[in-house]
């Protein structure tokens, strides 16, 4: 199973009232004193994510923020205490589960946190929403797994540097992982009036998606999360034409798909305020520079303003072509579920490849096409 809580877009549904405050209150069990990065990130087409910063003294954070769009929100709370605490034995370049706190929240709510420190990650249950409480069930079957997970993946590190059970170790892993995944579509065939096992679906193949899908209650069918699985069914995907589009780059000129016929083409869809977007670069830079004479590499910056985009260009030494999408229609075409996006287009202008999130699977595939 992948990270569950991906950044999800497309169509949405409104809820009644007028936009409020909403307030959130954390105890850490494990931590005294941490800054934590708040990321708040409207579910809705173009809207640009809310970014602040609150201390948590003592264990304790409070935190209230004024939403001024009345729909769903995405709410990721970083810090990083919640790496250091676990000491560099338990940490690792690879993305480990339970790092960050992430919930969802409407205007109105009141969400409390209760975590604790784990092994290797935080144990945290949420309360205030139907949604929170669904996603506690979800993570009390899933946890130990979780843990296991994040053992192996740091395992499987040092193996690679100190000697040769890379293999071993990630067959076990691919075993957890396997595991995670039938608990997991369990519990969602066992909750289809849920919104959150529409949450959870969220992460598989379009086969298992439609499976699922089918037996969701219309409620849930028809709620936000509902509809953005039913875009998930119908966006681009691997094997199929590769979505023309024209976007400025950062001079101001426009440039088309059109005009990379023939050749291997990357997209990179993110965006300055995604945290996993940035640390993905030095990566990207390597590999840019190990392939670009045989494909093109396009970044498309989502979700943004064109003033933190420039200085991103300009700090990360951005060398590749630099688009900026206006609205979210690109990012609907190729069916963007979360950030970053990379997807891989072949000289035929077909997918080859689409990967959601920092995968070794994109760069995999990179060398896979130029390796043969």
């Amino acid at each position: 199973m992948r990270q569950i809580l991906i950044v999800l877009i497309g169509a949405i549904i409104s809820l009644s009232g007028n936009a409020q405050e909403t307030t959130f209150h954390g105890k850490i069990a494990g931590i005294d004193s941490a800054q934590i990065s708040v990321l708040v990130l409207p579910l809705k087409k173009g809207e640009i994510p809310i970014v602040d910063k609150i201390q948590c003294v003592h264990g304790e954070f409070d935190c209230r923020i004024k939403l001024n769009l009345n729909m769903w929100h995405l709410v990721k709370l970083r810090s990083s205490a919640f790496n250091s605490v676990f000491g560099k034995e338990k940490t690792s370049s690879q993305k480990l589960k339970n790092r960050e706190i992430i919930f969802f929240i409407q205007p109105k709510d009141k969400v409390s946190i209760s975590a604790k420190i784990g092994e290797y990650g935080l144990n945290y249950q949420i309360t205030g929403n139907e949604i929170s409480v669904q996603r506690n069930e979800f993570k009390k079957k899933l946890y130990s797994l979780e843990e296991q997970n994040n053992r192996l993946i740091i395992l499987r590190d040092k193996s690679e540097k100190e000697n040769p059970n890379a293999k071993e170790l990630a067959d076990k892993l691919s075993s957890i992982n396997d595991q995670i995944s039938h608990i997991e579509l369990a519990t969602i065939a066992q909750h289809p009036d849920w919104n959150n096992s529409a949450v959870r679906l969220a992460d598989y193949p379009t086969d298992t998606i439609s499976k699922y899908y089918k037996k969701f209650t219309t409620d849930v069918q028809n709620s936000f999360f509902g509809i953005h699985l039913s875009k998930i069914l119908n966006a681009a995907e691997p094997g199929s034409p590769a979505p023309a589009f024209t976007l400025q780059n950062d001079k101001g000129k426009d440039v088309s798909l059109n005009d990379f016929t023939g050749k291997y083409v990357v997209l990179d869809f993110w965006g300055t305020w995604c945290g996993y977007c940035v640390q993905g670069i030095p990566k990207m830079k390597e590999y840019y520079s190990k392939y670009k004479d045989k494909i093109e590499f396009l970044g498309i910056d989502c979700r943004d303003n064109k003033q933190a985009w420039i200085k991103a260009i300009a700090k990360y030494n951005l060398n590749w072509v630099n688009l900026f999408a206006e609205n979210e229609k690109i990012a609907e075409k190729y069916g963007v579920e979360g950030y970053p996006t990379k997807i891989i287009i072949d000289k035929e202008g077909k997918i080859a490849i689409k990967t959601t999130g920092e995968s070794d699977e994109f760069y995999d595939k990179m060398d896979e096409l130029f390796n043969k």
